[in-house]
């Protein structure tokens, strides 16, 4: 049976766009009709009905046509119960579902609702005002519903299938309350465990990345901006590189309302990292070994030469002797600047002061060649017991001082070494006119290849710098 309830024909045509389809699924027709009735009283409010009196036809019906909401009764010929009410869920999940009982029962009400009733109305206490409003704002909340759990499946359908770790946390409580599945995988621990224990992902971080970490995160809770890079160990040993990175999502009134982020597993970049850095450092070495080879050799031979010229010279009282002598005297500076070059390209030798003693000298050597004050300190005993990390310790000094010479304009460049802590530290600080944001254009190249090398070992590289108030490049590794 189908019936249009309206007022009159006026109220109709302005809100025809507006016509609520609905079925009504009641055994007793007496109660059917009084629905209908109590509607049709309603001032612009259309309604157009369909009526089935068992659950068996109303399914048929909902499979045949579509509609706006249900009116169902629990208690039908051949359904009773709650059972009812889940039967039409699940052949019409979209349909907002409104349940009309003869029992004025709190507890059959609640549990209506949680199996996803929009409302529960009494039929005793019914008028046609309020069972309009039930209809109309039930439609709006399924549409309401339907619309997040699209959404919500997009989400998931994005979030479950990529490769990052994409990460919510509630404001209020700091509870973690989503992590896509991808956290299994570069954690090698399970979602639930994070659910259950926030703190399981910080006792996963390294031992030496963790106080920084750490503190980063404290300031992401207060509401600022969060990037960082960091190792994580897994259960069994594995150790994977994350770049993690989140921020504060505020609602209109600019509170925050939860915190969001996302960690990339970026171990294969930090790998191809260390082999460029590796490659590098042969190639470094490689051209130190042909400087000594074939330019040093030639040198220290032309020096020979024009000293031997020189005395042969001197021996015949010829004015060309002074010649030859500032001949000698000038490939005797130049096979010096090739030595204090091929000192800065080989390994650096840790036994003693190696690493201290390779400083020095690219300190003074940077004086030399490019006129600016460039002066070296070290304080407490430097201990380092990898050839390696001392190699990448010089070569971000070396790094950081020849973007200073290029860039910064400095009068002064000062260079130390510390053993402070269980770390040694390295800085380059210049009175240079500095930069604001990631730096000049084209040093780009040169900070991250300082950044790629104080990741190869472990280090923390911190770059702070203004303008017109110079530069100082700090770089941290434990020992």
């Amino acid at each position: 049976m189908v019936t249009k309830v309206g007022t009159d024909e006026r109220a109709r045509d302005t809100v025809a766009e507006t016509v609520i389809q609905v079925l009504i699924v009641e055994d007793n027709r007496a109660d059917a009709r009084l629905i209908q009735a109590l509607l049709a009283d309603v001032p612009h409010h259309p309604f157009v009905f369909d009526h089935m009196a068992t659950l068996g036809t109303a399914l048929a019906q909902l499979q045949r046509r579509t509609y706006d909401a249900v009116l169902l009764d629990l208690s039908l010929p051949d359904s009773k119960g709650l059972d009812t009410l889940r039967a039409v869920s699940r052949q019409a999940p979209q349909v907002a579902c409104v349940v009309v009982s003869g029992l004025d029962d709190e507890d059959v009400a609640l549990n209506a609702v949680k199996e996803g009733a929009q409302d529960y109305l009494v039929k005793d206490h019914m008028e046609g005002q309020l069972l309009a409003h039930a209809l109309r704002y039930a439609v709006e909340r399924k549409k309401v519903e339907s619309a997040l759990a699209a959404s919500e499946l997009r989400f998931r359908q994005v979030a479950e299938n990529i490769n990052e770790v994409f990460w919510v946390i509630e404001s209020d409580d700091f509870s973690v309350s989503y992590v896509s599945p991808a956290y299994e995988r570069v954690w090698g621990r399970r979602c639930q465990e994070l659910y259950e224990h926030r703190e399981t992902w910080i006792t996963a971080v390294h031992d030496e990345d963790r106080p920084r970490v750490e503190k980063a995160f404290e300031r992401l809770l207060a509401g600022h901006g969060y990037s960082q890079e960091y190792r994580v160990v897994q259960p069994d040993g594995n150790v994977r590189w994350v770049w993690d990175r989140g921020g504060p999502a505020r609602d209109d009134a600019g509170r925050i309302v939860r915190l969001v982020g996302i960690a990339e597993d970026v171990t294969d970049r930090k790998q191809l990292e260390r082999a460029i850095t590796d490659v590098a450092t042969r190639e470094h070495e490689r051209m130190g070994q042909e400087l000594h080879d074939s330019i040093g050799q030639v040198l220290t031979g032309l020096s020979l030469m024009s000293q031997g010229l020189r005395k042969t010279l001197e021996a015949r009282a010829l004015p060309e002797a002074e010649i030859a002598s500032r001949i000698h005297d000038a490939a005797k500076a130049a096979a010096r600047s090739v030595r204090q070059l091929v000192r800065g390209m080989w390994p650096v030798d840790v036994c003693g002061d190696g690493i201290v003693t390779a400083l020095r000298e690219m300190a003074d050597l940077a004086g030399t060649q490019h006129e600016v004050d460039c002066d070296f300190e070290s304080r407490g005993e430097i201990a380092l017991a990898d050839n390696a990390i001392a190699l990448q310790i010089l070569r971000i000094a070396q790094e950081a001082v020849a973007n200073a010479i290029k860039h910064s304009g400095a009068d002064h460049i000062h260079v130390s070494l510390e053993a402070a802590d269980g770390a040694v530290i390295l800085e380059v600080s210049d009175d240079g006119r500095g930069f604001a944001g990631h730096g000049p254009k084209d040093s780009g190249m040169g900070l991250r290849i300082m950044r790629c090398r104080a990741g190869t070992i472990g280090a923390i590289l911190d770059i702070q710098s203004a303008p017109g108030a110079g530069t100082r490049v700090t770089c941290r590794v434990r020992t």
